[in-house]
């Protein structure tokens, strides 16, 4: 049996005759040679996730009903916060005069982790023109939703199996997250008003996607070594049935603010979110967080499977990203924005 037959028969595909890598991808990821130039949102838009897919999605009714169960039942496997983290995020809520230097002492256990805030201050968001290499001065310049949301992440991060399988889906999702975080910071200056509030809840919007990579993992032993790239493709009719319902669950379990709640579970549907009537405060950062998203989905860096109506959306119409003058001098400057972050935008690397 060849590996490709090995892995269908794992997730319960049929075999398919064509050959895996149809025209149309192809033709998508031929277009993502096109820079994004100008009015950006006018360009076509590219695929994200495509060029480490070698087969087709992950499609398994058993695996499916299985999710769909565990939520349900909540029998989801939540991802525990590790002692250290804890004890940060207590310090944090502790009240306006915590001790960062305590924090950097419990930091410092966590090699992964104080790289993680490092390169946050040395990013083009946070930096002031002086690299910085100890924790010390890096913590004050992130504040703390960033470092919380740092914090959040890295849990994520650190609960996802030791599989090449898992690692690299997991790390599309991951910079997908950061791209969203960027772009909500970004789009707060205009449209939201507090730029550290819309970094965090766009750092952790697709939590969800990382708990149910937690929780196929339990359901699939893979082999140790298979000799084909991965991307998050491979899950793209399963993940978004569920992130949205999973990241709520998360996002509760870390008991996190009831507006950060809300941009996770809610961002990806506005419309049911608005007719609940949720606070104006609520209701502007889960607008954001998907306006961000839906413009990473224009610019080809965010995966959704449906092409977003970026200005005429629910929530562009919530926050005023609309289709005016004066908006699309701010909207223009996004891709020079990301690129200062350190984002590769579609064929930039060309």
């Amino acid at each position: 049996m060849s590996l490709l037959d090995y892995l269908r028969s794992l997730f319960g595909l049929e075999p398919k005759s064509p050959p895996v890598v149809s025209p149309q991808v192809r033709l998508q990821t031929r277009q993502e040679t096109q820079p994004n130039i100008g009015l950006w949102w006018e360009n076509p838009i590219p695929t994200a996730h495509v060029s480490g897919a070698e087969f087709e999605p992950v499609t398994n009714t058993v695996l499916i009903d299985e999710l769909e169960l565990s939520l349900q039942e909540n029998r989801f496997e939540i991802m525990e916060l590790p002692g250290n983290i804890m004890r940060i995020n207590s310090i944090l809520n502790s009240g306006d005069d915590y001790d960062l230097r305590e924090i950097a002492e419990l930091v410092q256990d966590s090699p992964s982790l104080a790289g993680s805030f490092l390169a946050a201050a040395n990013s083009a968001s946070f930096s002031r023109g002086i690299k910085i290499t100890n924790l010390n001065a890096a913590l004050p310049r992130l504040g703390k939703e960033v470092i919380q949301g740092i914090l959040f992440l890295n849990t994520a991060r650190a609960s996802i199996p030791d599989h090449p399988l898992f690692i690299k889906v997991a790390t599309d999702y991951i910079d997908e997250s950061h791209t969203v975080a960027h772009i909500s910071r970004f789009l707060s200056q205009r449209f939201y008003g507090d730029d550290n509030r819309a970094y965090m809840a766009g750092l952790l919007h697709n939590i969800g996607a990382l708990a149910l990579l937690r929780q196929i993992a339990l359901h699939y032993a893979l082999p140790g070594k298979l000799d084909i790239k991965f991307s998050a493709g491979l899950f793209r009719d399963i993940i978004p049935r569920f992130e949205a319902r999973a990241g709520g669950l998360v996002a509760h379990f870390w008991d996190l603010d009831a507006d950060l709640a809300s941009a996770i579970e809610f961002h990806m549907d506005i419309n049911s979110f608005i007719a609940q009537d949720p606070p104006q405060n609520h209701r502007r950062l889960t607008a954001l967080v998907r306006c961000a998203r839906n413009s990473g989905k224009v610019l080809g860096l965010c995966d959704l499977l449906d092409e977003p109506d970026l200005f005429n959306d629910s929530a562009a119409k919530i926050i005023g990203m609309r289709h005016y003058p004066d908006v699309e001098k701010v909207l223009v400057k996004l891709p020079s924005y990301l690129r200062e972050q350190g984002t590769v935008l579609p064929g930039d690397s060309l």
